[in-house]
């Protein structure tokens, strides 16, 4: 296979991202686009006009290699599992499906001969491939990682554990190489009737803890990873892409910088070359499962504020 013809499920405020995403990859063909919202459609075909634009998954599913799957989360357990019956490439938004009951569900049907990425993108930051840069600040630290945005309007189908913090439980894992034992959370619903703000404080068998905030009503946009420990600081600041580190020895801070990316543009060329080249896929089924699992558990917390629960 030379190129692989793709069909992008769902045109809205993220699907035409990926659209344009599609379209820039070596690897990847946008023949389809399946939006069932006439305003919409119209959009997509004004945009893409050489691509054909359809209502339904099942007018074009057996004319395509890979589905994108960037709809409300509330309809990924279907078309997952569609797609996944007709033995087709998956690259899918997180989170993965909306209850972990549904993983396994899907689990049962996933055939490992194909690709089944999942949209963690915060992954896909360049300073995570040179871990000398945070690994000596890993062992029995203190985790601490910011995320807030403004009110935007969007993806409130959804609380703020599923729109925002799942990425970075999922970044905990890929740093730390372990899922959380417990958790302990508060919360506060504002703008939404579900939660809109979010705390919450991770423990791991290894000795490591970690604090999670997350809020979609803020006065400020922030996304910072901070590892404290016996060596030191490291602080993270993935918004302006650089790294502070306060090393006891030395009376200076140390800082530096590594290059932007198109995120969304790297996780699509990574699908591609895992279906053409046997690349190994970055974001597994298994890590989006794991991380659906793992929101299921900060929202249980939520339910007993104060207390930790097991995951």
């Amino acid at each position: 296979m030379s190129q692989v013809q793709v069909a992008v499920i769902g045109y809205g405020h993220l699907g035409k991202w990926h659209c344009d995403k599609v379209e820039a990859s070596d690897g990847a063909c946008l023949s389809f686009i399946v939006e069932p919202f006439a305003d919409n459609q119209k959009a997509a075909q004004d945009k893409f006009p050489h691509v054909k634009v359809v209502s339904s998954l099942d007018e074009c599913i057996d004319k395509i290699d890979a589905g994108v799957v960037v709809t409300p989360t509330a309809f990924h357990f279907d078309i997952n599992q569609k797609l996944l019956s007709a033995k087709k490439h998956i690259f899918c938004e997180k989170p993965l499906v909306s209850t972990f009951a549904q993983t396994t569900e899907l689990q049962s049907i996933y055939s490992t001969d194909k690709v089944f990425q999942v949209g963690h993108s915060e992954r896909f930051h360049e300073v995570w491939e040179d871990r000398s840069c945070f690994t000596p600040y890993l062992e029995k630290s203190h985790v601490e990682i910011n995320r807030y945005a403004p009110f935007k309007g969007r993806a409130t189908d959804v609380d703020v554990v599923q729109d925002l913090m799942i990425h970075d439980i999922d970044l905990l894992f890929y740093i730390l190489g372990e899922y959380p034992t417990k958790v302990m959370s508060r919360g506060y619903k504002i703008r939404t009737e579900l939660w809109d703000s979010v705390i919450s404080t991770f423990m791991f068998a290894s000795g490591v803890t970690a604090t999670v905030n997350v809020g979609r009503n803020h006065c400020i946009e922030r996304r910072d990873v901070t590892l404290t420990n016996h060596r030191g600081v490291c602080s993270i600041n993935l918004m302006n892409e650089e790294v502070t580190i306060a090393d006891p020895q030395s009376d200076e801070l140390i800082v530096k910088t590594y290059e932007r990316r198109d995120h969304l543009l790297v996780e699509h060329e990574h699908f591609y070359k895992s279906i053409i080249g046997g690349h190994k896929t970055v974001v597994t089924f298994t890590d989006g499962a794991n991380a659906v699992r793992i929101v299921e558990g900060v929202l249980n917390s939520l339910e007993c504020q104060g207390d930790f629960v097991s995951l």
